[in-house]
């Protein structure tokens, strides 16, 4: 648990003695991409992640990131007091 959360996989919240209470998984798609920005992954390794990606037919993390921003794009258009999140929290 520790090695994951050293490597950026997961994020771990402990209570009391117990150490791992709640634990966040973290997309493998940010976790890997964040190991290559501070390379610690091989261009061997990346090439093959990349075609499994591929094979997979998973975005890459420039494809999610670029999806992340059309919809926020897309919610900001929606008047506000429209939107789903906003009326599921008793806002206008």
């Amino acid at each position: 648990m520790n090695l994951l959360a050293k490597l950026g996989f997961i994020k771990f919240k402990g209570i009391g003695s117990h150490r791992y209470n709640y634990v966040l998984l973290i997309h493998p798609t940010r976790a890997v991409q964040k190991l290559r920005d501070d390379g610690l992954v091989s261009d061997a390794w990346w090439d093959a992640y990349c075609a499994r990606q591929i094979d997979t037919k998973e975005k890459s993390f420039a494809q999610r990131q670029q999806a992340k921003k059309e919809a926020a794009k897309v919610v900001s258009m929606v008047p506000r007091g429209m939107r789903k999140s906003e009326k599921a929290a008793g806002r206008k």
